[in-house]
């Protein structure tokens, strides 16, 4: 049982009232890419905390000096000043005339050196940039087939067809797909640590692959008109089925009703040549010429249906 007749089965209803015709196995193309990131080890003081405590190391003593010189509302400032006399970092005094002066404690300075080691640095990561929606969805290129490895159609890219540049990824994207894996386990210099995307460097290395997926194609119950559905790992994808429509189609893979009702021909035909086993009920040779000559005319064609409809299981 392969796992687009699982996927037909699974999901013959899923598009209701639509009724399946028939199904196919095909490939989702994507690069693997090898990218050149900047990372940086997360710090344990937020920003704004951060930018606050070297105001003060710099001898902006008030709360109104550091909002002034930050350019923020004396709320934040304040908070991330009360943030930071909670952990110890800072003291708030009142001089001879009443007003309250900031100062860093010990802890604060041994704060703000241990910053100062948090630098950025290169590393190269692996990204999975799928080419129907022009985004980054991972890093995890287990299961995908290379092109010669490949056997079913693929499903159509969308322009450009060529190999991503920095300028066609998001680095948010990127940072996503990182926090769902372990993509920088390699950049890490303590087990314990925790990086952030700083930046992109540059692509080094692109790999065409495919994802293995599915295509469900049901027909309308009224006007009859043939809709498709792509099942990836086990799920429907509205994006792709989204992208798919976008980028032709059906018709951009030559499904019609025609050639559904073509291959069954197809099929029917090789039972005939194949499936009798009693000599005196095998096709004469004026019937297994035509056969043949039909077999060799459709092999002429592009066959847009390799897989049998589920209707005919």
């Amino acid at each position: 049982m392969t796992r687009a007749f699982e996927d037909a089965a699974k999901f013959s209803d899923f598009w209701a009232p639509r009724e399946l015709v028939a199904y196919e196995p095909v490939g989702i193309p994507l690069f693997t890419l090898t990218l050149e990131v900047i990372v940086q080890r997360k710090k344990p003081i937020p920003p704004i905390d951060e930018f606050a405590l070297r105001a003060v190391d710099a001898g902006l003593d008030t709360f109104d000096r550091v909002a002034g010189f930050l350019g923020l509302e004396s709320r934040i400032t304040e908070e991330a000043i009360v943030n930071q006399r909670q952990d110890g970092h800072v003291l708030s005094q009142p001089d001879e005339a009443g007003v309250r002066r900031l100062a860093l404690t010990s802890r604060g300075t041994a704060a703000l050196d241990e910053l100062a080691e948090y630098v950025p640095e290169r590393t190269e990561i692996t990204a999975v940039f799928d080419r129907m929606t022009r985004s980054v969805v991972g890093n995890d290129d287990r299961g995908l087939a290379r092109p010669a490895a490949f056997e079913h159609r693929t499903l159509r890219a969308r322009s450009p067809v060529a190999a991503p540049t920095v300028r066609d990824i998001s680095a948010d994207d990127v940072s996503a797909a990182l926090a769902r894996s372990e993509g920088l386990a390699g950049a890490r210099r303590r087990s314990e640590a925790e990086f952030q995307l700083v930046g992109i460097k540059k692509v080094v290395r692109a790999d065409r692959r495919y994802r293995p997926a599915s295509l469900l194609v049901f027909r309308e119950p009224k006007k009859g008109e043939l809709v498709a559905g792509v099942i990836v790992d086990g799920r429907p994808s509205k994006v792709h089925t989204q992208a798919m429509s976008e980028l032709g189609g059906l018709s951009y893979l030559e499904i019609d009703a025609a050639s559904i009702a073509a291959r069954r021909g197809y099929r029917e035909a090789l039972r005939q040549l194949q499936g009798v086993a009693d000599p005196a009920l095998r096709p004469g040779p004026d019937d297994t010429a035509d056969l043949k000559a039909f077999l060799a005319a459709r092999q002429r064609l592009r066959d847009p249906w390799p897989c049998p409809a589920l209707t005919d299981i």
